[in-house]
């Protein structure tokens, strides 16, 4: 049966694994990394489309602008060259040809125009199905991180009362054997204190324990791992708090 000292010892050892515990899980808790890639991703996709779409209406409104511009001249060259009657035979063959040539760069910007009018809806449909996937991603974030800091703060409240609870352990262990104890727990991060299991090994390393040790243990001796250096005990039977 352990000495006090080493029930003392084990319990503490037992409360700060626990503590350890509690911490890994709060360091490992994801913030929503993969759901911030994918939105980032979603985010590129969308700009793209969105990009294309403003284009498309950019250049709409341009050749619209620009067809009136031009089929305005048109109809004052007409009137000029068809009912002034001030026109000069050779002013008439440059306003014909000009005509001619305005009448073909409408024809050419209506032929642009109607094909992107064309294009303009599924451009609105694919940005707005990227935006409408962007919008789910943000809201599945959000409703992650609302999960995560609830959890957070369970831990926080969990670690919180592990430290308390420490404190009253610490007064239990002989503050000699508390300074070898803390020594190898900060060394290990966890517990400076295992158990040696059924093989007759170090629990926390899997380290032998050979039988001059464990007889040195069960004298009531401070031993530590020749492997973790953490202090040995004996298997103790559930029902030691």
């Amino acid at each position: 049966m352990p000495s006090e000292e080493i029930m003392s010892l084990y319990k503490l050892g037992k409360l700060d694994s626990e503590i350890y515990s509690v911490r890994k899980k709060a360091s490992s808790l994801d913030p929503g990394n993969k759901i911030v890639e994918e939105i980032r991703l979603a985010q590129t996709e969308w700009n793209i489309d969105q990009s294309n779409l403003d284009k498309t209406n950019a250049r709409i409104y341009e050749l619209e602008s620009e067809i009136f511009k031009i089929s305005e001249k048109i109809k004052k060259d007409k009137i000029t060259l068809y009912e002034s009657g001030n026109v000069t035979s050779r002013e008439a063959q440059v306003l014909e040809k000009d005509l001619l040539v305005q009448e073909k760069r409408v024809e050419d910007l209506e032929h642009e125009y109607l094909n992107l009018l064309d294009e303009k809806p599924p451009l609105g449909v694919k940005a707005n199905i990227k935006k409408e996937k962007l919008n789910r991603l943000r809201i599945k974030l959000d409703q992650h991180q609302k999960e995560v800091k609830i959890e957070q703060n369970k831990l926080k409240e969990k670690f919180d009362i592990l430290i308390k609870s420490r404190s009253d352990y610490i007064k239990e262990v002989n503050p000699a054997v508390l300074i070898i104890y803390e020594k190898i727990r900060k060394k290990n991060g966890d517990t400076g204190i295992s158990e040696i299991n059924k093989d007759r090994a170090c629990h926390e390393c899997g380290h032998f324990v050979a039988e001059k040790i464990l007889d040195s243990i069960r004298s009531g001796n401070i031993v530590q791992c020749e492997s973790c250096s953490r202090i040995l005990c004996e298997i103790v039977s559930a029902g030691v708090f």
